[in-house]
């Protein structure tokens, strides 16, 4: 088993390794901004500074003097271009805020490296014996408390193909473990078991259009298409590992092979993701809310039944590996919430969030107890670094039973303007040729 403090340093290191190097990406020596051109001369400076033939030409010093009208327009332009400017800078930490609500212009690239920490709790009632009559069990009546810790670095982008289309996608690297914390009848004292797993976890990826601008009342609205794949190691590929170990005499034999197999890292099924976005800016606060709905198609997988079998008098219950159709799953998510510009580079978000998964069914019959209730409520800053380059910091604490306790959120979005265009320079100044030599001098051989 490895060491936790080992695999999350592993995860701090690669979350780490990723922000330098977009950052050398974004500022290294091929994509640098073009040198800056040299102070104008004075002759330049005035050819600069002349009017366009649209503009009445400025006067001598002999000549009638010019209407007020001409000095008036210069600070006015000025104002409005630096209120823009400012209002453009405002934005640039809000616009993480909402996941997408206003959308990339065409050919600019977004990376955004993350590290996310989930902690979350669970409390149940394990029964490993047979009952002669409802609520008199003969054998070992078990109460665990599972403790699950899950570290995500994620690397995620978004680029925009045109305007109004964007596309996005997401690989996280998930480290979890799970620590259970059992009190049994038949032994005494308590009895502590751990499990780790450190893999790839369910990839992203979406296409995203805007159909409506902000005007007046009107907001930004964003509708997003994806899906989610399963190449994350998933529960039915653990419960595959513990059938292919053999029969199961007893749940506490089957505790133990869950125990062994270590943790689960993705869902184990696709799922198919659509929602509608709006971001409505009434500075120097922006409100933004979401509406999506999920849908996961049937799939047959290996699950774990615990099957009642009568032994004497009483019953015994005996886990079974058993390959089972699955049900399809519907899930319904919203969010709501509001960020506030303290300044031109600090602003503080607040949303709620809701997801309800609706039960789900087993070869045709509904499984007690498998609908899903998740609430969260949400609270964080951002920070513009630059004007490429932000940070945002948020944190989720859990409003329902199936809700993780606490969950917090590092995520740092780098910008790229035309990157392809840069990629093209960088690799014509790796192959470009040395200067040609001069005329009736023959080239050096090699």
């Amino acid at each position: 088993m490895r060491s936790p403090g080992k695999t999350s340093r592993k995860g701090v290191f690669l979350f780490l390794s990723l922000v330098i190097l977009e950052f050398f990406f974004l500022h290294g020596p091929a994509f640098s901004q073009e040198p800056a051109t040299p102070p104008p001369t004075l002759q330049q400076s005035s050819e600069t500074t002349s009017p366009s033939p649209s503009t009445p030409p400025v006067s001598s010093p002999t000549a009638q003097p010019v209407t007020p009208t001409v000095p008036q327009e210069v600070p006015q332009v000025s104002a409005d271009s630096e209120e823009e400017s400012e209002r453009e800078v405002t934005r640039i930490p809000l616009v993480g805020v909402e996941r997408g609500g206003v959308l990339l212009q065409k050919d600019q690239l977004v990376l955004e490296p993350a590290l996310t920490y989930t902690f979350g709790t669970n409390t149940r009632l394990i029964v490993s014996g047979f009952s002669v009559l409802p609520l008199i069990v003969l054998g070992d009546l078990e109460s665990e408390k599972t403790t699950s810790q899950t570290t995500t670095p994620a690397l995620g982008f978004r680029y925009g193909l045109m305007r109004g289309l964007q596309i996005d996608g997401r690989l996280p690297l998930v480290y979890q473990t799970i620590t259970r914390l059992r009190v049994s009848t038949e032994t005494t004292g308590q009895v502590e078991e751990s499990s780790e797993e450190w893999g790839i976890g369910d990839i992203s990826f979406a296409l995203s259009y805007q159909f409506l601008y902000e005007q007046g009342w009107y907001p930004d609205m964003v509708v997003r298409i994806g899906a989610t794949a399963p190449t994350g190691r998933s529960q039915f590929d653990i419960f595959e590992n513990i059938a292919a170990r053999g029969p199961i005499s007893n749940v506490e034999e089957f505790l133990t092979r869950l125990n062994d197999e270590g943790a689960a890292l993705g869902t184990g099924r696709w799922f198919i993701d659509t929602s509608i976005s709006g971001v409505k800016a009434l500075d120097p606060a922006i409100l933004f809310g979401s509406l999506g709905y999920s849908y996961s198609p049937p799939v047959s997988e290996t699950l774990i039944r615990i099957t009642a079998n009568a032994v004497g008098e009483g019953i015994a219950l005996i886990p079974e590996p058993i390959q089972a159709g699955l049900g399809p799953v519907n899930q319904i998510s919203q969010n709501l919430g509001m960020a506030i510009a303290l300044n031109n580079r600090v602003s503080m978000n607040f949303s709620f969030s809701n997801l309800v998964r609706f039960a789900t069914k087993v070869d045709g019959q509904k499984v007690p107890d498998s609908n899903i209730h998740v609430s969260t409520l949400n609270m964080g800053f951002n920070v513009a670094i630059t004007s490429q380059v932000t940070t945002n910091v948020s944190g989720a604490i859990g409003l329902t039973p199936d809700a993780p306790d606490f969950a917090f959120t590092l995520t740092t979005p780098i910008s790229i303007t035309h990157p392809f265009d840069r990629s093209i320079k960088w690799l014509s100044s790796l192959f470009s040729t040395s200067a040609p030599p001069p005329e009736g001098q023959e080239p050096t051989a090699q």
